[in-house]
Order: C-alpha cells, then sequence, then structure tokens
C-alpha cells in the first residue's frame, strides 16, 4: 500500500489569503490556511523595503465576524541598505474597525473580512544621527475624511496633509 497525496490551491486576486486542501489516502483530509503577504523585497543595490501587517483572527466578537481573519498592511519601512535593520523611512497607516460597509468574503472556505477604515497615514524619517534608532521626525501627517454614497458605501471626500 502506497500513499497518496493531492491537494488544491485556491489563489483569489487582490486576496491576502491561501486555502489548501491535503488528502491522504491514511487519514483525514486537512484544511491549511495562511496569509500570503509581501515581506521585504531588495533592489540590486541592496536598498530594500519591509512590508508589516496586522494578520489576525477576530475573536472579540460574538455576531458573524468571529473566527474571521484579515490581514492589513500597518507599517513600511524603506530604503534600509544591506544588513542593516535600520530604515531611513517608516510610513505608519492607522485604522479603525467596524465599517458599515463592511464584507465577508467567504470564498476558498476562509471567512475574510474587510471591515477596516483607513484613517491616518504618517511619514517619518528616522535621523541617524538621533541617539536611538527608534527616535524619529515626522516629515507629513495625512488625514483622511470620509462620506457614504449610494448604498451606504463609504467614499473619500477629502484628504488633510499637516
Amino acid at each position: 500500500m502506497h500513499r497518496v497525496s493531492f491537494g488544491w490551491v485556491f489563489v483569489r486576486p487582490l486576496s491576502f489569503f491561501r486555502s489548501e486542501i491535503r488528502c491522504e489516502n491514511t487519514g483525514p483530509c486537512i484544511h491549511v490556511s495562511d496569509a500570503s503577504v509581501i515581506g521585504r523585497q531588495k533592489d540590486r543595490w541592496g536598498n530594500y523595503i519591509r512590508y508589516y501587517y496586522d494578520i489576525k483572527t477576530e475573536t472579540s466578537s460574538s455576531h458573524a465576524t468571529q473566527g474571521g481573519r484579515y490581514a492589513v498592511l500597518s507599517k513600511i519601512a524603506y530604503t534600509g541598505f544591506g544588513s542593516s535593520e535600520i530604515p531611513r523611512y517608516v510610513v505608519e497607516f492607522r485604522k479603525t474597525k467596524g465599517r458599515d460597509d463592511a464584507t465577508i468574503n467567504l470564498k476558498g472556505g476562509i471567512k475574510e473580512l474587510d471591515y477596516h477604515v483607513l484613517t491616518d497615514i504618517k511619514v517619518r524619517y528616522v535621523d541617524p544621527n538621533l541617539s536611538s534608532p527608534n527616535d524619529t521626525v515626522e516629515i507629513s501627517r495625512y488625514h483622511f475624511i470620509y462620506d457614504e454614497g449610494t448604498y451606504g458605501k463609504q467614499l473619500l471626500k477629502k484628504i488633510q496633509k499637516f
């Protein structure tokens, strides 16, 4: 008797999540899901961009979002060089939960939540002359103001730069 292994991989455009079903003749099928995100990219000169995400499973609610997963971009650090982990610029994305036009997507066997609203973006410079890598200088900040459009959809109304 030999083992048989097969699987399907569902990849959807614009989705962070991947779903895969692995089955073997010796046991039940196993459903595997994870977040497929870009972590770090490097150019040919050694400069890099690192992406950070909030990847979580919703456990705090008792309604339809319970057990759902989300992956939301939280920060981008760029123009770091070589093996140095200290970037020169950091872009932070602030967001809130609970948008009125939230969606729950169940395609591919995963409960994927889309209920965050981008509220602010901060761009900071990491000055190498300051005493700590955590010491930064804010270059700019953006605040997003939304309005309600047709069918209750949120529309970006205004971007304020500070």
